[in-house]
């Protein structure tokens, strides 16, 4: 596994952060509190991803009789969801860019 696919899930997770932060400025709900709780919810994510390597890792060393892609399915689930939350954020500073992503998630079924 290249560098790459530990450095892309974060990335998503970084931007997450960002547009969050932005988010709560934009609407002047800014509390450590909150942020505190979204940290945790950000550390949860990445331990996650590092149980899904562990896994991985531990079926190839000690031949538990199956080999599960965990941390590619873990990456691919965490990036599709920062990707909604961070579309979520901007819609939220900026109404027309979110009339358009709302038209674009809705013609490719994004919906939840």
């Amino acid at each position: 596994m290249n560098y790459k696919q530990y450095i892309i899930p974060a990335m998503f997770i970084l931007f997450d952060i960002i547009s969050g932060v932005l988010k709560a400025a934009y609407e002047g709900n800014l509390a450590s509190t909150l942020m505190r709780k979204g940290l945790f919810n950000k550390l949860g994510e990445i331990l996650a991803l590092i149980l899904g390597k562990l896994v991985e890792y531990a079926s190839a060393q000690y031949q538990l009789g199956f080999s599960i892609p965990l941390y590619t399915a873990i990456a691919a689930y965490l990036i599709l969801m920062e990707t909604l939350s961070i579309l979520e954020n901007i819609s939220a500073m900026n109404p027309t860019m979110g009339k358009f992503l709302s038209k674009f998630m809705k013609a490719h079924e994004w919906e939840e």
